[in-house]
């Protein structure tokens, strides 16, 4: 079997000239003395546009074009199993891989994500080309006019060739053919195709390069002055036959066509099943190939289809079948019961359809409309449908509402008046531009309350055949808007009938099954666990659903919001990655905060009644952004005394009280230091905040806040305002009131608590001091210094120590 040949190949004589020592060019034969030489000077200027070896290709600068991969994040990180290649593809892998190494092309990694098989491919003179195996990892990119592995080439010479292309450039993949009506002209596009090439650091294969010919293969065609010609050599068998001059010789030639026609009747008809099935696709995605570039195509056969094309050790022309079709996003599905098909062939079938007359004839009309004010609200109702039947509903609500909520409610009990009456085709009308616009799509429902409605009326929407909303001026509403302020009208010469309803709380409030939430939620970590909880739905993957089903015990829903079972709380809010960022933000660096330390942050967060996944990781990355805590943390002092860094810091007037801080002043300085940057001067205004968010903390040496233990009960900080936790959620004026008085009954025992905590702290502080002192005794006569008071009028110069001293005594230890 002969190969077949891409590579652009001169049809006619050529030679090879030298254009520096060891550095030869093939050019044609039947050039001309003075266009010869007129080539020659050309291809001597650019000498440097050719690769004469590896290290002669610096590669293309990535500010000018660089292949980024767009993995889907979602997308699982695929390793594939090592495949065994024979000696000579060993030995074609290495020296192909030597070859990129040294010339910068690739390098060697440790533990990657992604790791791809190499596929050896049989070129026309016999060497080998090595590609990459990218089926998986087409498979977690989005599509692209330029599929792998030909993206890099086929992307990159059609925009370094922009202007040349179709004028005096062709060009496929890596190969190109300069073009020109004459020879004379030919100089100037072939110096204009090296300058490009010179201009982006492209280089040349010398090896496979042909100058100054008139005719040349590409693509398996012939290119020739009078255009676009069939290639002799592929026909020249036919060509050259002698025609038969005898009758034997006729005899002899139609027996041996009947015979081939016999033996070589159809290659496909002999092929496996598994076979013709993957060349169906094939030839398939070759006639449709844009529509497989850009939609992901399913296909459904009982056939193991996917797990053949996808064995290591295929080869021939299963293996080449998988590579092309590796490009595209096909996945393979079982097909489903063919029983059930069939039942609903027969039905779709048989079904007689409806005429329009009677579509018309069965279509109810709803009018709705809703009213609130100081008094109260209200909405009316009126629904028209089949033989003049009129039903008209009026309905109180008893809790308190806006105007858009009075029109979701009055749209809602419509639905459900039509649902009751049999309606299959509905038509809304409704006086208000804004509920209409919402169901229709036009306007965003940013409202929670609204969103929550707007949910609502979808779900029930699915309970007809045809829902639409429509919006009507006011005049043309007036019997529902009559309705709606308690009034009633009646329709001339139609059965009447008034329904007076009363509705205790929002239809949204109904049950719990139909909790509502925002999208960001359920599109969160959350998603599944209130999936789950709310509708009892898992994931599809087994492995995530039963770890979802093990976890969601953990969790409950209360008013529509997440929380979780915790231990130093019994209910923890649970907050989205937005959510978090913005009470980490408050507690941090807010009103009241004063920039702690990540553990400290770790436990306020937890303490005040927030919870998600990467808590604790989240608030120490937190911190360490932080510029204010970064600019005076000791690392920067320690960073900048290595260095020889002098940092001078603002002191006092009288340095000799510097040491008589204590270590509450000493916290509270440095929340100040971190906030006061933003401040300017007006340090004393952010005093308060910085004492706030001090008294707001667990300290370690009373395992309590001070507010606690002057209270009795934690504090409430800002961000619960924002972000409701569960205190502010429950929060009843009268139990809390209750709740003082008893936490004010119980102080005693908390004080007592926190003493206990601050002795032990204090004796694990003195041990672990005195682990590190050296003891020392005195014998009389030695002579000592005594550190100098700090009560004495002392000044800077002032020597720290007084003495010498000489023992007289030794009193005791």
């Amino acid at each position: 079997m002969r190969h077949f040949d891409s590579r652009p190949a001169p049809a006619e004589d050529v030679k090879e000239v030298s254009l520096a020592e060891g550095k030869t060019v093939k050019i044609g034969v039947s050039l001309a003395k003075e266009d010869e030489e007129g080539l020659l000077t050309v291809l001597k200027s650019n000498v440097s546009a050719f690769a004469w070896g590896v290290g002669d290709m610096p590669g293309i600068d990535p500010d000018f074009l660089c292949h980024r991969l767009m993995v889907d994040p979602k997308a699982k990180p695929v390793i594939q199993k090592r495949r065994k290649f024979g000696e000579d593809k060993k030995r074609a892998i290495a020296e192909e891989t030597k070859k990129l190494l040294t010339a910068g092309h690739i390098r060697e990694i440790q533990y990657p994500t992604w790791l791809a098989n190499v596929v050896m491919v049989r070129k026309s003179n016999g060497n080998w080309r090595m590609c990459t195996d990218f089926t998986d990892l087409n498979k977690a990119c989005p599509k692209d006019s330029y599929p792998l592995p030909n993206i890099d080439c086929l992307r990159l010479m059609d925009k370094v060739l922009a202007d040349q292309l179709g004028r005096n450039v062709e060009a496929y993949v890596d190969d190109m053919v300069v073009k020109s009506p004459s020879v004379c002209r030919h100089f100037s596009d072939l110096q204009e195709s090296f300058d490009t090439l010179a201009r982006y650091q492209l280089k040349l294969n010398p090896a496979k390069c042909s100058f100054g010919v008139q005719a040349g293969k590409f693509l398996g065609f012939l290119l020739t002055h009078r255009g676009i010609e069939a290639n002799p050599d592929k026909c020249s068998a036919i060509i050259s036959m002698r025609s038969p001059a005898m009758v034997k010789e006729v005899q002899q030639l139609t027996g041996r066509m009947a015979s081939l026609s016999r033996v070589l009747q159809g290659a496909e008809v002999r092929y496996q099943k598994i076979e013709k099935l993957a060349l169906a696709i094939l030839v398939t995605a070759r006639k449709l190939r844009h529509y497989f570039q850009s939609y992901e195509v399913v296909v459904r056969t009982d056939h193991p289809i996917r797990q053949v094309l996808q064995k290591p050790d295929l080869a021939g022309k299963m293996m080449k079948w998988s590579v092309e079709l590796s490009e595209y996003s096909i996945k393979y599905e079982p097909r489903g019961a063919i029983k059930a098909q069939t039942l609903a062939d027969f039905v779709m079938e048989l079904t007689s359809l409806a005429e329009e007359g009677n579509i018309e004839e069965t279509q109810w009309i709803l009018s709705v409309d809703g009213a609130s004010n100081l008094g109260g609200s209200g909405a009316g109702i009126v629904l028209e449908g089949l033989g003049g039947i009129l039903l008209e509903q009026s309905l109180r609500f008893e809790f308190r509402a806006s105007n858009n909520q009075v029109e979701y409610e009055a749209l809602l009990a419509g639905m459900k008046l039509a649902k009751e009456m049999g309606a299959t085709s509905l038509s809304a009308r409704s006086d208000s531009q804004l509920i209409t616009g919402q169901v229709a799509g036009t306007f965003q429902a940013k409202d929670p309350q609204l969103a929550k409605y707007l949910e609502k009326v979808k779900l029930l929407s699915e309970n007809f055949r045809e829902f639409t909303l429509n919006h009507v001026p006011r005049e043309q509403n007036s019997r529902a808007d009559l309705l709606s302020k308690l009034a009633s009208t009646k329709k001339p010469g139609a059965t009447r009938s008034v329904i007076q309803e009363t509705l205790a709380q929002p239809s949204i409030n109904e049950a719990q099954g139909n909790v509502l939430f925002i999208q960001e939620e359920l599109n969160s970590w959350m998603g599944p666990y209130i999936a789950y909880i709310t509708r009892g739905e898992l994931p599809e993957d087994k492995r995530e659903a039963s770890l979802v089903q093990k976890e969601s015990a953990r969790f409950v829903v209360i008013n529509e919001r997440l929380y979780q079972r915790g231990f130093s709380s019994p209910l923890l809010r649970c907050l989205i990655m937005s959510q978090a960022q913005r009470v980490m933000d408050e507690i941090h660096s807010g009103m009241c905060g004063s920039h702690i330390g990540g553990r400290a942050l770790v436990y306020k967060v937890a303490r005040a009644g927030y919870f998600w996944p990467s808590l604790r990781n989240d608030c120490v990355n937190w911190v360490q952004k932080c510029d204010g805590c970064q600019r005076h943390a000791t690392l920067v002092r320690d960073f900048c005394k290595e260095v020889g860094i002098r940092m001078a810091f603002t002191s006092v007037e009288h340095p000799q009280s510097n040491g008589q801080a204590e270590s509450a002043n000493k916290v509270i300085l440095s929340g100040l230091k971190k906030r006061v940057q933003d401040s300017g001067t007006s340090w004393v205004e952010e005093l308060p905040r910085v004492l706030w968010s001090y008294h707001t903390i667990v300290h370690s040496s009373t395992q309590d806040t001070p507010f606690n233990l002057v209270y009795g009960t934690d504090a409430m900080i800002p961000i619960e305002i924002v972000e409701l936790s569960v205190r502010t959620t429950t929060f009843s004026e009268e139990e809390s009131d209750q709740g003082r008085r008893v936490d004010l009954d119980l102080i005693t025992e908390t004080r007592e608590r926190a003493k206990i905590n601050q002795v032990a702290a204090q004796r694990r502080a003195a041990f672990k001091y005195n682990t590190k002192v050296v003891p020392r005794d005195f014998v009389v006569g030695d002579l000592v210094l005594k550190r100098a008071q700090l009560t004495q009028m002392r000044n800077k110069l002032s020597p720290k120590w007084v003495g010498p001293y000489k023992i007289d005594d030794v009193v005791g230890k």
